[in-house]
């Protein structure tokens, strides 16, 4: 059953009125227009009004239409909608937006506090990957860093440095199925300073070994 303590309650410029199905609720406007909203919409912001408003929200900050606006929308959407495809990892895991960023001013507040999209290869990436999007917690950066702060990286300190094991694959020169093998049934230590044994061609004799005189 729907929570229809909604009813009755403002947000922004609607007056919820009554549930209509699907997680839809029938709201009206400041303005005497009536119009549809789910319930992510209301409790993020998406949504404050029956679109009475969107004219003059471009012309005031003129983000409607932008790269950010776009990035704006999916992370909450991310966070809040069920149905959205990214849910579980995200909101579905306990992932939120800060207060600053949500509400009508949340778009300005977010584009104020990150600035423009540097790129189109930029995307938004926690810092933490286990706290919110925030300004202490986001950064702008391009995919292939962002792919080295997923949760399922898998992150190795050595030597006195950590990084991601597909970083310290590289930098040895062996193979990243090979490293996490290593990592999963040698310890730390020696999956980091064991040499890879290769395969040696059938007939092959190390010369270095057995002497100019050959094997006995």
């Amino acid at each position: 059953m729907p929570d229809l303590s909604k009813v009755g309650r403002k947000y922004g410029m609607l007056v919820v009125t009554g549930y209509v199905g699907n997680g839809k609720w029938r709201c009206k406007c400041d303005c005497g227009k009536e119009t549809i909203a789910t319930a992510v919409q209301l409790r993020t912001g998406l949504k404050t009004d029956c679109a009475c408003m969107w004219a003059q929200r471009r012309v005031k900050h003129g983000l409607s239409r932008t790269p950010e606006r776009n990035v704006h929308m999916m992370m909450l959407q991310r966070c809040y909608n069920p149905n959205h495809g990214g849910y579980k990892d995200y909101g579905g895991r306990g992932i939120v937006v800060c207060d600053r960023w949500l509400g009508k001013k949340g778009l300005v507040n977010f584009v104020a506090d990150m600035g423009n999209r540097p790129s189109p290869k930029h995307k938004i990436d926690r810092i933490d990957n286990d706290g919110p999007y925030s300004p202490e917690n986001c950064r702008w950066v391009t995919e292939a860093v962002q792919q080295r702060n997923t949760s399922r990286n898998v992150n190795v300190t050595w030597d006195g440095r950590t990084m991601c094991a597909k970083d310290w694959a590289k930098e040895l020169n062996i193979g990243y199925q090979t490293l996490l093998y290593r990592l999963d049934n040698w310890g730390v230590e020696r999956a980091m300073t064991e040499t890879i044994r290769r395969k040696r061609p059938a007939g092959f004799i190390d010369h270095q070994k057995v002497g100019p005189a050959g094997p006995h």
